[in-house]
C-alpha cells in the first residue's frame, strides 16, 4: 500500500494528465510519479488508484477508456488506455495500429426515457428519497450519476479522507469534493445509467452499500 504522501503524488500526476488532455495508461502515471519521489512506488498500487478513479467517475466527462490497446514494447502487451474525446487511444506514442476493433468501455450517450423527470434530462442533480428503513432511493442525473445523501456520509466511518462503498461485493473508495459531496457514475459501477439505485449504511457503519 502506498503512503499517503505518495498516493497524493499519484493523484497529482493523474490530474495533470487529465488537465493536459494526455493519452495515457496507468503505467505512464507510475513512470511520471516515480520521477517525483525517491520512495518506492509499485505499479500495481498506481493501477488500482487510476482504475478506482475511473470507476468512481472522477475522470473529466470528456475522457474515454478502451481495453486492449496493443503497445510496441516488450511482448506487445494489451493495456487499458485513457484518452480525451479530442484524441484517440492510437495517439499514444507506443500504440500499435489496431488489428481488430478494441472494446470501448465508455457507453455513448443514450436518450433519456420519458419516465425520467425533466430535471434529470436537464442535467441537474437527481433526486434522493429517504425510505422508512433509513435507506435512500437515488435517481440518476442526465449524465447517469447519483449524489450520495449527506445524511449517509455523516453516518459512515471515514477511511482517512475517503468514503468506502460496497458495490456488488466489491469495495470502492471515493473522496468527497471540496464541497463535501460524493457523486458516483452508475455506468462505471455496472448499473443502468437511467434506473434508480438504493444506497444505505452498512450494519457496522464502515461503508455505504449501493444496490440496484
Amino acid at each position: 500500500m502506498l503512503a499517503a504522501t505518495v498516493s497524493q503524488i499519484v493523484l497529482d500526476v493523474l490530474k495533470m494528465f487529465q488537465d493536459q488532455d494526455r493519452v495515457f495508461t496507468a503505467y505512464d502515471v507510475t513512470a511520471k510519479a516515480r520521477e517525483k519521489t525517491t520512495e518506492r512506488i509499485d505499479h500495481c498500487d498506481v493501477r488500482d488508484i487510476v482504475h478506482n478513479a475511473w470507476m468512481m467517475g472522477e475522470f473529466p466527462d470528456n475522457f474515454k477508456r478502451i481495453d486492449g490497446l496493443e503497445l510496441s514494447t516488450n511482448g506487445n502487451p494489451l493495456v487499458i488506455c485513457y484518452y480525451p474525446d479530442c484524441k484517440t487511444a492510437y495517439d499514444h506514442p507506443l500504440a500499435l495500429p489496431a488489428k481488430i476493433p478494441v472494446a470501448q468501455t465508455t457507453p455513448m450517450s443514450q436518450p433519456i426515457p420519458s419516465s425520467i423527470s425533466s430535471s434529470l434530462a436537464s442535467g441537474k442533480i437527481g433526486r434522493s428519497m429517504k425510505n422508512s428503513d433509513g435507506s435512500y432511493t437515488c435517481e440518476p442525473t442526465g449524465e447517469g450519476r447519483i449524489e450520495i445523501p449527506k445524511d449517509l456520509l455523516n453516518q459512515v466511518d471515514k477511511a482517512g479522507d475517503s468514503v468506502d462503498f460496497m458495490v456488488s461485493g466489491n469495495l470502492v473508495c471515493s473522496k468527497p469534493d471540496k464541497e463535501g459531496r460524493v457523486r458516483l457514475s452508475l455506468r462505471k459501477l455496472g448499473f443502468s445509467a437511467t434506473d434508480p439505485v438504493t444506497v444505505t449504511i452498512s450494519v457496522d457503519a464502515h461503508s455505504i452499500m449501493v444496490s440496484a
